[in-house]
């Protein structure tokens, strides 16, 4: 009777641990240079706050942290993110190859069977698209700057075909396609071309969307999913604020999907890295959160 009670006890405990981890899954974003110093580290105030606001516990990747700091956080990460960027650095550079790495290991792993969620955007799409292709991808000529743009699906898809759409409202299906939904602001792009010309993109990755730039109508890829697991790269923002009603029901989807993916990352032990929020550990003033002044 005693050990009836004392198993009931535990399973208890580690339902409401792991329940309370499903709620708040830990994402990681990655520093950036500021003014290129590499002693002055930032986070956009912007994708602090759109994490939060659906679920997230968000904390900083230190781009210049050691090889085994990083490794030791990634271990206890839900989830991580490679935000967009004018030329990050070479700690960005250098520490979001080791990121995709670990994730990718992670998931083929036998042993861990850990699903880390990953997301890229802008700059940190293009960098997961280069990383599997094993060369640069991402060229220029694909201006779209502080514009908002459609989306299409690729011929014969639709949103049941992927992950990440499958769970959009007819309506809101509807409306990313119709009217300019996302914000764009790069002058590189990856070409749907390229997805399928490449045999390393072309079996790890599915385009989901692709948009046309203003004026001279060329087409890149706006939104892609790893096959197998839970890394999606955005060439758009959404975690850009907007005063549009039906573009903040879009960014809120793709806010609230890509936290829900984290959380089915359980971390099946308690977390030996400090999970100091970017609340915590930096100073917040001009829409950055900053480190190191």
């Amino acid at each position: 009777m005693k050990w009836n009670i004392l198993v009931t006890v535990f399973t208890l405990f580690f339902i409401a641990t792991v329940s309370q981890e499903e709620r708040r899954p830990i994402i990681g974003v990655l520093t950036q240079n500021y003014d290129g110093k590499r002693a002055q580290q930032f986070i956009r105030a912007s994708m602090v706050d759109w994490l939060t606001q659906h679920g997230a516990i968000v904390v900083p990747i230190m781009a210049y942290d050691s090889y085994k700091e990083q490794l030791a956080q990634f271990n206890n990460l839900h989830g991580f993110v490679l935000p967009g960027s004018n030329g990050p650095g070479k700690g960005y550079a250098r520490t979001y190859k080791r990121l995709l790495r670990w994730t990718i290991r992670a998931s083929k792993s036998k042993k861990s069977k850990r699903k880390v969620m990953g997301a890229g955007f802008c700059w940190g799409f293009q960098r997961m698209a280069n990383y599997i292709a094993r060369r640069t991808v991402s060229r220029g000529s694909y201006v779209a700057q502080n514009t908002n743009l459609r989306v299409k699906y690729g011929s014969n898809k639709t949103k049941s075909d992927f992950r990440i759409s499958t769970g959009l409202t007819d309506r809101l299906n509807k409306n990313l396609q119709n009217y300019r939904l996302t914000y764009n602001n790069h002058i590189h792009g990856v070409s749907p071309e390229t997805m399928r010309n490449n045999k390393y993109l072309r079996r790890f990755y599915d385009v989901v969307y692709t948009s046309t730039t203003l004026g001279t109508g060329k087409e890149f890829v706006a939104l892609m999913e790893a096959k197998t697991m839970p890394l999606y790269g955005f060439q758009f923002h959404p975690e850009v604020y907007s005063r549009n009603q039906n573009q903040r029901y879009a960014n809120a989807y793709f806010g609230k999907f890509l936290v829900n993916e984290a959380r089915k990352n359980i971390l099946t032990r308690k977390p030996i890295h400090d999970p100091r929020t970017v609340q915590q550990v930096a100073t917040k003033r001009a829409g950055l959160y900053r480190f190191g002044w």
